[in-house]
């Protein structure tokens, strides 16, 4: 753990602290809850063949992605918290395919990890919510667009 200011919005900078961590960890847990969810939610069993993607999209990125997905019609939709604030997650079904689901997922109100760009020069981008999609092979490729 190291000492780190942060800057949130056009705010002041605040005093924190910043650890390495290991994304691809959090990206294998993320694609287990995202059918877990879809399990516990819809009954929707995904195949082994169903692709399972997790997308960490800048917090800028992330309002424009929930904007398409609220125009979806018919579509069954979950919102939870657990634990106040703990772990927060909106979940939304495509009508069809039925295995197309969307979810957003926060946790601790909004833990942020930032992709380090300080060793290219670039900006430190932050994502505070993650997203999972699930859906038949052929969103894989949608997905790997994506990315």
């Amino acid at each position: 753990m190291e000492p780190a200011w942060l800057r949130e919005g056009r705010g002041p900078y605040q005093q924190t602290s910043i650890v390495d961590f290991d994304g691809s960890k959090l990206e294998g847990l993320l694609k287990f809850i995202g059918r877990g969810l879809a399990w516990h939610h819809w009954k929707l069993y995904l195949r082994p063949d169903d692709d399972v993607s997790v997308m960490f999209l800048q917090d800028m990125g992330s309002a424009y992605f929930q904007s398409l997905i609220g125009s979806w019609r018919n579509a069954q939709r979950v919102v939870e918290n657990l634990g106040n604030g703990t772990i927060q997650y909106v979940g939304v079904q495509a009508p069809e395919p039925p295995e197309l689901s969307i979810w957003t997922i926060s946790m601790y109100g909004g833990l942020v990890l930032s992709d380090d760009r300080r060793k290219s020069d670039g900006p430190i981008e932050s994502y505070s919510v993650w997203w999972v999609i699930t859906g038949p092979p052929e969103v894989s490729d949608t997905m790997a667009r994506l990315k």
